[in-house]
Protein backbone atom coordinates (compact mmCIF):
# COMPACT_ATOMS: atom_id res chain seq x y z
CA UNK A 1 0.00 0.00 0.00
CA UNK A 2 2.91 2.51 0.93
CA UNK A 3 4.41 1.87 -2.77
CA UNK A 4 0.87 2.69 -4.21
CA UNK A 5 0.89 5.78 -2.19
CA UNK A 6 4.20 6.67 -3.31
CA UNK A 7 3.54 6.05 -7.27
CA UNK A 8 0.66 8.02 -6.53
CA UNK A 9 2.06 11.05 -5.46
CA UNK A 10 5.07 10.67 -7.88
CA UNK A 11 3.14 9.98 -11.05
CA UNK A 12 -0.38 11.94 -10.31
CA UNK A 13 -2.56 9.91 -12.47
CA UNK A 14 -5.67 11.76 -10.53
CA UNK A 15 -4.18 15.66 -10.77
CA UNK A 16 -6.22 17.48 -13.28
CA UNK A 17 -4.64 19.42 -15.86
CA UNK A 18 -6.32 21.61 -18.35
CA UNK A 19 -6.82 20.89 -21.11
CA UNK A 20 -5.11 17.43 -21.50
CA UNK A 21 -7.91 15.36 -20.34
CA UNK A 22 -7.15 12.60 -17.99
CA UNK A 23 -4.11 11.18 -17.36
CA UNK A 24 -2.47 8.32 -19.11
CA UNK A 25 -3.91 5.04 -18.16
CA UNK A 26 -0.50 3.04 -17.82
CA UNK A 27 0.38 5.60 -14.48
CA UNK A 28 -2.95 3.93 -13.19
CA UNK A 29 -1.60 0.43 -14.38
CA UNK A 30 1.45 1.35 -12.40
CA UNK A 31 -0.04 2.26 -8.94
CA UNK A 32 -2.29 -0.66 -8.90
CA UNK A 33 0.47 -3.51 -10.12
CA UNK A 34 2.10 -3.54 -6.30
CA UNK A 35 -1.59 -4.02 -4.72
CA UNK A 36 -2.15 -6.81 -7.61
CA UNK A 37 0.76 -8.23 -6.18
CA UNK A 38 -0.31 -8.48 -2.46
CA UNK A 39 -3.94 -9.33 -3.70
CA UNK A 40 -2.30 -12.16 -5.44
CA UNK A 41 -0.04 -13.24 -2.70
CA UNK A 42 -3.01 -12.69 0.22
CA UNK A 43 -5.16 -15.24 -2.04
CA UNK A 44 -2.16 -17.77 -2.49
CA UNK A 45 -1.43 -18.00 1.43
CA UNK A 46 -5.37 -18.42 1.59
CA UNK A 47 -6.13 -21.30 -1.02
CA UNK A 48 -2.27 -23.03 0.70
CA UNK A 49 -3.68 -23.14 3.89
CA UNK A 50 -0.32 -21.04 5.70
CA UNK A 51 -2.96 -18.75 6.51
CA UNK A 52 -6.69 -18.00 7.12
CA UNK A 53 -9.06 -15.64 5.36
CA UNK A 54 -9.40 -13.80 8.45
CA UNK A 55 -5.64 -14.11 9.08
CA UNK A 56 -4.95 -12.17 5.82
CA UNK A 57 -7.80 -9.86 5.82
CA UNK A 58 -6.61 -8.39 9.35
CA UNK A 59 -2.93 -8.04 8.07
CA UNK A 60 -4.70 -5.77 4.96
CA UNK A 61 -6.52 -3.86 7.27
CA UNK A 62 -3.58 -3.02 9.63
CA UNK A 63 -1.03 -3.19 6.79
CA UNK A 64 -2.91 0.09 5.36
CA UNK A 65 -4.00 1.48 8.47
CA UNK A 66 0.18 1.56 9.16
CA UNK A 67 1.35 2.43 5.45
CA UNK A 68 -1.44 5.92 5.43
CA UNK A 69 0.08 6.38 8.45
CA UNK A 70 3.86 6.18 7.15
CA UNK A 71 3.07 7.87 4.09
CA UNK A 72 1.26 10.79 6.41
CA UNK A 73 4.00 11.39 8.33
CA UNK A 74 6.67 12.28 5.65
CA UNK A 75 4.60 13.87 2.52
CA UNK A 76 2.42 16.59 2.90
CA UNK A 77 -1.14 14.90 2.04
CA UNK A 78 -2.31 11.53 0.41
CA UNK A 79 -5.98 12.94 -1.41
CA UNK A 80 -4.80 16.23 -2.46
CA UNK A 81 -3.36 16.01 -5.70
CA UNK A 82 -1.58 19.67 -4.98
CA UNK A 83 0.26 18.64 -1.96
CA UNK A 84 0.60 14.87 -2.75
CA UNK A 85 4.17 13.53 -3.04
CA UNK A 86 5.28 16.52 -1.75
CA UNK A 87 7.92 15.88 1.34
CA UNK A 88 6.63 17.73 4.68
CA UNK A 89 9.84 19.23 5.61
CA UNK A 90 12.39 20.57 2.52
CA UNK A 91 15.91 18.73 1.80
CA UNK A 92 18.71 19.36 4.19
CA UNK A 93 21.45 21.44 2.59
Amino acid sequence: MFLALYLNGKLKPFAYRPGEGNGPFWKLVIIALPLLFATLLAGAKCVDEYHNWYDVLAGAIIGTFFAFFAYRMVYAAIWNPELNGKPLMPPEE
